[in-house]
């Protein structure tokens, strides 16, 4: 079995720490790996359900290359607002350590009844 180890996508957001250089650099870097690594495994599927070309990354994102992920790969009862992306959870802490183990959850209002 073929296995290639990727970066996560928003592993350059996070590292970047808000500078779009960084930010510029560690995409690039992240994408040629992640194009890397697609190679390795569209050679190695050996019945594709269908025959096409690989289409390898830029050195950016593109319109199109981050589409949301399909609600059928959430587990079932996940609330529709968790599947959006506009940051509703936020690693919280003074250093990376203390980021890593405190991620803040910020459920929308509306949602929690008042008691």
């Amino acid at each position: 079995m073929t296995h290639v180890p990727i970066t996560h996508p928003t592993q350059p957001e996070s590292a970047s720490d808000g500078d779009k250089e960084k930010l510029r650099v560690a995409t690039k870097a992240m994408l040629a790996k992640w194009n890397a690594a697609l190679q390795t495994l569209h050679a190695a599927i050996q019945h594709p359900d269908r025959v096409q070309a690989l289409t390898p990354y830029g050195e950016s994102w593109q319109p199109g290359d981050k589409v949301l992920i399909p609600e059928f790969d959430f587990p079932p009862g996940l609330p529709a607002w968790m599947r959006e992306s506009d940051n509703w959870a936020r690693r919280a802490g003074a250093d990376v350590n203390a980021k890593r183990r405190n991620i803040t959850i910020m459920v929308p209002k509306g949602l929690v009844p008042k008691l």
